[in-house]
């Protein structure tokens, strides 16, 4: 597979896809406390994550990415209407993006809308110089992926075209680490 064409039209791909990086929550049974306040919130998985692994289909891509954007940390709090928000941060040696978006999680279907891209640093910046220029306002709309948590990993595979991977055809999986 040739991971370099992964790469181009980036921005508009990362937050669907990769915010299809990011998972989503809600409460869908009980109450969960937030581990740094005690209080109970609808958000289980509040709190900052880093991006470990990624691959399409059986393809390893953590190296290709991590060669552009050396870091991709989202953080999640208590939604405004129950749910998660989550907030972005991929960052490389020339550029740094921030994207937003809600969702929740029912079982380990996770559905969601992206606000997109809400800054980028400086503004027009690119991770490679084959990708489109950093936008706001890119990569928004709604999705869904599936999401697991297992105590402080958490995977995330978008199987349809939202995901990375899908102009390969590929589901996008991307291993999270809470830290």
């Amino acid at each position: 597979m040739n991971t370099s064409r992964i790469f181009t039209g980036f921005f508009a791909l990362v937050v669907v896809g990769l915010v299809g990086l990011a998972p989503g929550c809600s409460d869908s049974g009980g109450r969960h406390a937030d581990s740094d306040s005690g209080n109970p919130l609808s958000c289980p998985m509040s709190g900052t994550w880093a991006l470990t692994s990624m691959s399409c289909g059986t393809t390893d891509i953590t190296a290709d990415w991590k060669a552009r954007v050396t870091s991709s940390v989202v953080t999640f709090t208590s939604g405004a209407n129950g749910g998660c928000h989550g907030v972005l941060v991929n960052t490389g040696p020339n550029c740094q993006e921030t994207a937003e978006y809600d969702a929740s999680l029912s079982g380990e279907t996770e559905t969601g809308n992206a606000t997109g891209i809400t800054a980028c640093n400086p503004s027009g910046c690119k991770f490679d110089p084959n990708d489109a220029p950093c936008v706001v306002g890119d990569g928004s709309g709604t999705y869904t992926r599936t999401t697991a948590i297992s105590g402080s990993t958490m995977t995330v595979t978008s199987s349809d075209a939202q995901g990375l991977c899908g102009a390969f055809a590929q589901p996008t999986t991307q291993v999270w680490t809470k830290q």
